[in-house]
């Protein structure tokens, strides 16, 4: 990052496709001031620092969190939250809204223990969110993150959960995507596809200068850096 930002002078930067990644990237634009844009992570913690550099494509926690806990409907339930960044923020949020009356944190590939109670909310990556919610009870109502509408957790899910959706794949990209990959995408595909497009578009208007794709990305976000979303749905995600 610091080689793009110093040696190469990019004009901007898209972030990864994960929080931990785009999270070290912001770091770097706070002080290097390169537009940088951020498809798929909810956390809202760079844009609480008002750094007027880094704009958020993906609905943010607070809007993730407030769909689960308005699902949750104030019923005692058991939180396991896996300790990678992206789950710890999300958990943090939720938390403020509903307290959890039991909370495993775990580490994947490891598994939480058992839950006590039958409403069991899962944060976790993809594969781990499908594992652990594989090992729950027959009887667990569960929902989980939005990682659970990633491709990975839809090729290897066996429960029906819910879960708040980041967004909905276009079905004419869906279906270019499994012409070219053979697999359709998901939700963080149509994210980062819809993120670079516009950040391509701001490039082609603004040219290469730093400060005026700055101002031509700032338009499309709140004055903190998050995309103007006022709330996301839950979605049933059904066994494969």
């Amino acid at each position: 990052m610091v080689k793009l930002a110093y040696e190469d002078s990019v004009a901007a930067v898209i972030g990864g496709i994960d929080s931990a990644t785009t999270h070290l990237a912001e770091q770097v634009a706070a002080k290097a001031l390169f537009p940088l844009l951020d498809p798929v992570s909810g956390d809202e913690t760079a844009n609480e620092a008002g750094v007027p550099w880094i704009f958020s494509f993906a609905p943010g926690d607070t809007l993730y969190a407030a769909a689960m806990g308005a699902e949750l409907k104030g019923k005692p339930y058991t939180l396991l939250a896996a300790t990678d960044h992206g789950s710890r923020q999300l958990a943090r949020a939720l938390v403020r809204i509903a307290q959890p009356a039991e909370r495993h944190d775990f580490a994947p590939p490891g598994l939480p223990p058992a839950p006590v109670h039958e409403v069991v909310v899962i944060l976790a990556p993809g594969r781990s969110s499908a594992e652990v919610a594989r090992a729950l009870p027959a009887g667990a109502r569960i929902i989980a993150g939005p990682q659970a509408h990633s491709r990975v957790f839809e090729q290897l899910n066996t429960r029906r959960v819910v879960a708040p959706a980041p967004a909905r794949l276009d079905a004419a990209l869906a279906r270019r995507l499994r012409a070219r990959f053979s697999h359709s995408g998901d939700a963080f595909t149509q994210l980062a596809y819809d993120s670079t497009a516009l950040l391509i578009r701001c490039i082609l208007e603004a040219g290469p200068n730093r400060a005026e794709l700055r101002e031509r990305l700032a338009p499309h976000f709140r004055p903190n850096g998050r995309r103007m979303i006022s709330s996301v749905l839950l979605q049933e995600v059904s066994p494969s």
